[in-house]
């Protein structure tokens, strides 16, 4: 057992953070809550000592892409064939890299918008073979010369061992294809509802179609998120009963009015673009694609503002992809949520209990209650006074997931 006595804690419920509490876990579990710092334990209870520090739940993010590398381990100019040419077998070790770094971070659970071969990374993390965050692993349905398909060269295949490219069309061929990734062990399904962002406009998959992924995947008890800019394959997806929307650029209050009848997630990537903005110009982004996006992030964080003051649920998501978005620095989508309307706590539960309601997991993770797993994090500064401390990896103390100590450096102690 261990007890962290914690200076403030943040237990993601919603409640007013608590000075001076101890959090009691028992194994992979949180035993207790008690509002003081002064707690007899018992002999052999491992005491750590946070009464100078915060204490609030794993955080979660709900889009990223654990298989690019950092900016530094390829470059520009080798970014595009790394993404063609590298084997799925390799992508995934560096996606371990990926996952281990953002676990360091503070991010206990993940959402990782890749391919089906994920399933054996989050099949090492859970025993243990390497180490990591949660993750649920999507499987991709993607249309024959959709926004995906149309990325890649025509000589890739869409076939082993580039199985996630695999494309479906038609009815039965798109929920034949939600049974194959089923079968083949994904949490969740992801597809491409409309073009990229610079192609919003471009509706993908037929209303049918959209109808028949997202009932294929219920059937199974799979949750579904969609890629979507432009409003009307925002409203094909939310209309069919998607669970969280991607993106959002092009949102407006048509769209809203429908997420709020189907209770639809808003998972708004703040972080990619933002990214691309700021890091652009050293990244060798060309001009001509840089005048762009402020104006289309600005659309985007409107979006983003106008749902929240009309009750949608926002989760946090970065789209971290390692070049854009570094893994590690996934906190910076707290600060962006707050530069487009939510206040600090909103923006605590967007990556927190709201991102853990959206998968699912909310009796498992999200909070500080007794019961759930004990993920938790150790911050130096306070999120709630200075919500930017969540981008800056220097201020995460210490990381638990399933009640062990996993940072820094990474080593497991025993119960």
């Amino acid at each position: 057992m261990k007890a962290i006595r914690a200076g403030v804690l943040i237990d993601g419920t919603g409640s007013q953070p608590v000075r001076g509490a101890t959090v009691l876990t028992d194994g992979d579990r949180i035993a207790s809550v008690i509002p003081a710092l002064d707690v007899e334990v018992s002999d052999g209870v491992e005491i750590i000592d946070a009464s100078d520090a915060v204490v609030m739940p794993g955080m979660i993010d709900l889009h990223v892409h654990l298989r690019n590398p950092h900016t530094d381990d390829v470059p520009a100019e080798r970014r595009y064939q790394y993404r063609v040419e590298t084997e799925p077998q390799l992508a995934v070790f560096y996606a371990a890299h990926a996952a281990h770094i953002t676990l360091m971070s503070g991010f206990t659970t993940l959402r990782n918008m890749g391919g089906i071969e994920y399933v054996a990374l989050r099949q090492a993390i859970e025993e243990r073979l390497v180490p990591g965050p949660r993750i649920l692993v999507s499987g991709m349905v993607l249309m024959t010369a959709g926004h995906t398909d149309r990325t890649l060269p025509l000589t890739l295949p869409r076939s082993y061992p580039y199985e996630a490219w695999k494309t479906a069309d038609g009815v039965d061929g798109v929920r034949k294809r939600v049974r194959e990734l089923v079968r083949a062990g994904a949490d969740f399904i992801k597809f491409d509802a409309g073009g990229g962002l610079h192609y919003p406009d471009v509706r993908l998959y037929s209303k049918p179609e959209v109808w028949a992924i997202v009932d294929e995947a219920h059937n199974f008890g799979l949750r579904v998120a969609a890629h979507a800019h432009g409003k009307e394959a925002i409203l094909r997806a939310v209309q069919a009963g998607a669970d969280t929307l991607e993106h959002g650029t092009f949102l407006d209050d048509t769209c809203i009015e429908q997420m709020q009848k189907h209770g639809t997630t808003f998972v708004p990537t703040l972080a990619i673009m933002h990214d691309t903005i700021t890091r652009g110009p050293k990244l060798g982004h060309r001009d001509a694609l840089l005048s762009k996006y402020p104006q289309l992030q600005e659309t985007r964080m409107r979006a983003v503002g106008r749902a929240h003051a009309a009750g949608i649920k926002i989760g946090l998501g970065t789209d971290s992809s390692g070049w854009l978005a570094p893994h590690g620095f996934n906190g910076i989508e707290f600060k962006l949520l707050t530069d487009a309307g939510l206040d600090p706590a909103a923006a605590l539960a967007a990556g927190t209990s709201v991102a853990a309601q959206a998968i699912g997991l909310e009796k498992i993770v999200g909070t500080i209650e007794p019961g759930k797993r004990a993920d938790l994090v150790i911050l130096n500064a306070n999120p709630l006074d200075d919500i930017a401390s969540l981008a800056i990896p220097g201020n995460v103390r210490m990381v638990f997931r399933d009640g062990r100590r996993v940072s820094p450096p990474w080593k497991e102690v025993a119960n």
